[in-house]
This record gives C-alpha cells, sequence and structure tokens, in this order.
C-alpha cells in the first residue's frame, strides 16, 4: 500500500532521498523542486517542494526541533509516496490541491543531532539500537517521575518549584534516598519517616542509586563537535559555532544526539515575542530557568542546545528560519487552506489558538474551521488504526491559556494551522523508532490526508469569511455572514 523503509537519515541519506523522489521514473504525480525559501545562519538551505497545481494549498512543514527527527522522515514519506500515487494518495487531485513540503526547517539541529546518532551507532542493528535507548528512556523518566510522587507523598504544599530546586541542585550528580531525605527534610523542616521513604523509594525508583547522566544517555558521552564533518561551509560554521556554545557553558556532550536548537542556540518553537516575555518574567523572579531534568538540568536562558527564545534575552527577535516561514506563509496566505507544523513524541493535534480578546461583535471562522478539521482528522487516524487492528487515537489539544510557541503564533494567523505531534513513542530522538511504532505513525497520517482533502472542500466557502454576532430584544445570539475578505 505505502512504501515505508526503515531508515535513519543523516546529511548524505537526506539529499539523496530527495534526488531519488525527484528523479523516480514511476512517479504518478510530478514534484516540482523550488528556490529555498530561506537559509540558516550557518548557510544551509530551507528547501522547498511542491506536488499539484490546484487552487487549494496545504503546507507541511518539519524539523522545527533538531531532536524531532522523525517529523523529517514523515515529510519524505509523504512526499515519495504521494508522488507515486500509493495508498490514498491514488486518488489525489493535482488540479484541485497543491502540498508544499518544507521538509526540513532547522537543518543545523537536525544534523547535528543525526550526525551524533550515527557516529554512536554505527557498530549496531539500527532496530535494536532504538529499542535499547527507548526502553532505557522510559526508565528513566520514571525514575524522575518516581521522585515527583516521593514529593507529593511527603507534603501536601508541594509545588512545581520544589521540582526545579531538586533537579538544579542534583543535575549531574548521583542521587541515592539519603539524598531525597536531605531534601525532603530541608523543605518541610521536619524528620521524614524513614521506613515510608524507604517504602516509596522501593516502589518508584527500584534501584540504590539513580545515576548520572541518564542511562539511555551513556552512548553520547565521549562525543564532541568533530562528529560534525567539514563537507562544506555550512558544515565549518556549524562545528565552530557548536564548538563556541560547548565551550562557553559545561554542557553534557551527550546533547549532541539530543540538540533542539539551531546553531544560534535558539528554540525555533519557542522563539515568539510572548514566551520571550515569559521567560524573562522566570529568569528575574527565579534566576535560571532550567529545561526538563530528562534532557539534562541546564539553563533555557543561555545560548545552548535546548535553545532559548530569541538570539539574546535583551530583545526579543525571531531566528532566520521563522522569519522565512512566516515570509512564505504570507506569500501564500491567500491560497493556503492548512498548514500542518509536524513535530515528534505525543500523538497530539493542536488544533485551536489562544485568543485573550474580550468578545467582539464581528469575528471570522477560524474557530469552526480548525475544530471541523481537526475532528475529521482525528476520526481518521482512529480508523487507520483499528484497520491495523490497534485500538488507539491522538488526542486533540484546543484551548491553551497562554501563547507559548511558535505553533500558537501562527494559530493566531492562519485558519487550519496545526502542530502535530506524530509519535505515540515517547523519547526524542530514537524512541519513535521502535517498531511497530514507526511505520503506523506513517501509515495513519498518510491516511489521514483523505479527511483533510475532503474536509477543505465542504467548508472552503468559510475560508476568509466573518461574521456579526447580535442579540435580539429577548437576548437571543443571531449570527450573520458579513464579508469575504480571502480572494477566490
Amino acid at each position: 500500500m505505502y512504501d515505508i523503509p526503515y531508515r535513519l537519515l543523516n546529511y548524505d541519506s537526506f539529499h539523496r532521498l530527495l534526488k531519488e523522489i525527484l528523479e523516480n521514473p514511476q512517479n504518478q504525480f510530478w514534484v516540482q523542486e523550488h528556490q529555498p525559501i530561506g537559509k540558516s545562519i550557518c548557510g544551509f538551505p530551507l528547501l522547498h517542494y511542491s506536488i499539484g497545481h490546484g487552487p487549494y494549498e496545504i503546507v507541511y512543514m518539519g524539523g522545527a526541533h533538531g531532536n524531532e527527527i522523525i517529523g523529517v522522515d514523515f515529510i519524505l514519506h509523504y512526499m515519495k509516496n504521494l508522488a507515486l500515487g500509493n495508498g490514498v494518495f491514488s486518488s489525489f487531485q493535482p488540479d484541485l490541491f497543491r502540498i508544499h513540503f518544507l521538509p526540513l526547517q532547522n537543518p543545523e539541529g537536525f544534523f547535528t543531532t543525526t550526525y551524533a546518532i550515527h557516529e554512536v551507532s554505527k557498530d549496531f542493528n539500527m532496530e535494536r539500537f532504538c529499542k535499547d535507548y527507548y526502553l532505557k528512556y522510559r526508565k528513566s523518566n520514571q525514575m524522575i517521575q518516581g521522585v515527583h510522587r516521593i514529593f507529593q507523598a511527603f507534603s501536601l504544599s508541594e509545588t512545581a518549584s520544589w521540582r526545579r530546586d531538586f533537579w538544579k541542585h542534583y543535575y549531574g550528580k548521583d542521587i541515592t534516598i539519603n539524598h531525597i531525605q536531605q531534601f525532603l527534610e530541608g523543605k518541610v523542616q521536619k524528620k521524614v519517616d524513614r521506613k515510608n521513604l524507604e517504602d516509596l523509594w522501593n516502589q518508584y525508583i527500584k534501584q540504590a542509586v539513580i545515576q548520572s547522566p541518564w542511562e539511555y544517555q551513556y552512548p553520547f558521552e565521549n562525543l564532541d563537535y568533530h562528529c560534525i564533518p567539514r563537507l562544506s561551509f555550512a558544515h565549518e560554521e556549524l562545528q565552530k559555532r557548536l564548538k563556541k556554545m560547548f565551550s562557553c557553558y559545561p554542557f553534557p556532550p551527550v546533547m549532541y544526539g539530543n540538540f533542539v536548537a539551531n546553531a544560534m542556540g535558539i528554540n525555533l518553537n519557542e522563539n515568539n515575542e510572548s514566551y520571550f516575555e515569559e521567560l524573562k518574567e522566570l529568569g528575574r523572579e527565579e534566576g535560571s530557568v532550567m529545561v526538563s531534568p530528562i534532557y539534562g538540568q541546564f539553563p533555557k536562558n543561555i545560548v545552548g542546545p535546548f535553545g532559548m527564545p530569541s538570539e539574546n534575552m535583551d530583545s526579543f527577535v525571531y531566528a532566520p528560519e521563522n522569519k522565512a516561514v512566516i515570509e512564505f506563509l504570507k506569500k501564500h496566505q491567500e491560497q493556503i487552506f492548512a498548514f500542518i507544523n509536524c513535530h515528534s513524541t505525543g500523538g497530539l493535534l493542536f488544533f485551536n489558538p489562544y485568543d485573550g480578546r474580550e468578545e467582539k461583535t464581528e469575528s471570522d471562522f477560524s474557530f469552526y474551521i480548525n475544530n471541523r478539521i481537526a475532528t475529521e482528522y482525528l476520526k481518521s487516524i482512529q480508523k487507520s488504526f483499528l484497520e491495523s487492528k490497534v485500538i488507539d487515537t491522538y488526542q486533540g489539544m484546543g484551548y491553551p491559556s497562554r501563547v507559548s510557541g511558535f505553533g500558537d503564533v501562527l494559530r493566531q494567523t492562519y485558519p487550519a494551522s496545526f502542530l502535530l505531534e506524530l509519535s505515540k513513542a515517547g523519547g526524542n530522538p530514537l524512541g519513535p523508532y521502535i517498531h511497530p511504532n514507526y511505520e503506523l505513525t506513517m501509515k495513519v497520517n498518510m491516511d489521514a490526508s483523505k479527511s483533510l482533502w475532503k474536509t477543505i472542500l465542504e467548508v472552503q466557502n468559510l475560508y476568509g469569511q466573518t461574521y456579526k454576532k447580535y442579540y435580539d430584544f429577548l437576548g437571543r445570539v443571531h449570527y450573520e455572514t458579513s464579508v469575504r475578505k480571502r480572494k477566490k
């Protein structure tokens, strides 16, 4: 049905695969190569391809975070199978739709992560390597959650600040039950029941010592910037920036294999003004704001592998990769009917924008369009899982309480702008590559394309329309379509 070979790309195989897709003589639909939409700071091009020539344009983008490598893989699987007309793509109508592909938004982070993975895994079977990584990642995450459950058991007043304080103090150190006891007694200002603590430790931690680094990180302990080969000027610039980044702060070398940011140390999803201001405020209140302990406790407000929300913490600017996406969407905004921003883990579809404004008399139909497309997409995902004899689905995530990501910014601007967390298996970058999760991730999301096309055609007349809201003398609300903004 679909051609989904198991693979894990690096720079060479990424470009080789793109060439194969473009030149495949069996293609049923032409793949057009466009000028890149921009360049990364190191000079890697932000590539752009499309299939179809119809008036209804859909954009798929992957690779915003360097370590979310399955998003890039999915885009290329999608391109290849659509071009060949496999599966649901046999009914693709190129005269109605044009599918744009931005396969790799953050080439610097992606190539850093994948070069590191290939360096440490070259002597191993990749499937076994990924499964071992996934199981050890899960174990590490369970121990972190176990520590948090122990905190909760000893105090009703335990807050997120306790967790931040604990991991900030103990990151990089082996942790024993005595460290937990010492920390708890410092917080509650009294002796804790040692027997109760031992019972909880044995229930949740199940080993004598929580060791640092996490076991899943062991293969990456001996890396340095030399894992990046000097193949081009862009590679040399990336190597130079990584060397400087890791020399300015004692980041563990394991982060080369789980690199999120671009080479400027900017997290592209957090690169938005709202989150920038939020993080600045947190920094004023707490000093350093740390990333999740599963990755490694180091600050988010310095240039690093996990990434800041801006080039510096004095004033906000968009990263060149995000600038390029914004300009691309602006250029095509009259024709784009859906934008799918593919991330990695969770099996989630984020579809509603935050809207902090008070009730308005005039509104657009974005809310309805987003909900309708998301609902049909999720139903299609569930159906596809059932056809594979798996009882599962993705979860729809709407109604955010604040703007926290670049995806939230786009959803405030464009109807049907979605952030899709592809894989049901956690543990970036390699957790999503376990079987059968890998194949299912690709299949169910390609299957869902048909529902996306169908729903867009059903609601296309609402794009660009607004409605006026008014109340009659009985206080009943009425809606009246008023303005068409989008050109037809």
